[in-house]
C-alpha cells in the first residue's frame, strides 16, 4: 500500500467503528546526507519516513 492509500484505510476503519467524521494526516520525508572530508564522499546516508495520524 502506498501512503495514500494507508490514509484513505484509516479513515474508512474508523468511520466503520463508528465514528462520525474522520481525517488523516500522512507525511513523508527523505533526506539524504553527505559527509566530505578533504574533498572526497566519507559516507552517505539516505532516510525515507513515513508518518501518519488520525483524528476522529
Amino acid at each position: 500500500m502506498n501512503p495514500l492509500e494507508i490514509g484513505q484505510a484509516l479513515v474508512e476503519r474508523a468511520r466503520k467503528l463508528g465514528a462520525d467524521e474522520a481525517e488523516a494526516f500522512v507525511q513523508k520525508a527523505a533526506t539524504v546526507q553527505i559527509e566530505i572530508r578533504d574533498g572526497q564522499a566519507e559516507t552517505v546516508t539516505y532516510r525515507d519516513r513515513n508518518g501518519y495520524g488520525l483524528r476522529v
